[in-house]
């Protein structure tokens, strides 16, 4: 998440980015403290209305808004992702909850999400809450999850 939020904060800030941008770096207080600081910068400081390049979704550019929407998304499901490799379950709030549902339902569930660097599996069935069926869609097992709680 480190080397996202500066790869992403140097796009919103420069129009574009290069990979080497996004490397992970490693985990420290400093490291993670730093990145958020910079992201957050970034974001307030850019025009919503302006277009970038990630270099890791493709060469085209989206808008700025966007790319704080799809970060929003990044931040929440890596989030959980985190809660699950230290054996907790992990919800965001109810309002980044739909904010990043809305998002998830625009990625569509086809061949680029195994694409390289590609972000999500294929979409699995649920019927559980708002927060279950994001995941789901995004190629997560929520369910299996669940047991494990």
């Amino acid at each position: 998440m480190i080397g996202q939020h500066l790869g992403f904060a140097a796009a919103v800030t420069n129009g574009d980015a290069s990979a080497s941008k996004y490397e992970p770096l490693p985990f420290s207080k400093g490291n993670w403290d730093a990145s958020v600081s910079t992201l957050l910068e970034a974001f307030e400081g850019a025009d919503l209305n302006a277009a970038s390049v990630l270099v890791e979704i493709g060469p085209i550019a989206l808008p700025n808004w966007w790319i704080v929407a799809a970060q929003l998304l990044d931040t929440a499901v890596h989030s959980w992702d985190i809660g699950q490799a230290l054996g907790s379950w992990h919800e965001p709030a109810a309002d980044i909850t739909a904010a990043v549902a809305d998002l998830a339902r625009t990625i569509p569930d086809d061949e680029r999400r195994g694409a390289p660097h590609g972000a999500f599996g294929p979409a699995v069935q649920t019927d559980g809450s708002p927060w279950e069926r994001t995941l789901a869609h995004l190629g997560r097992s929520p369910h299996e999850a669940l047991r494990r709680r």
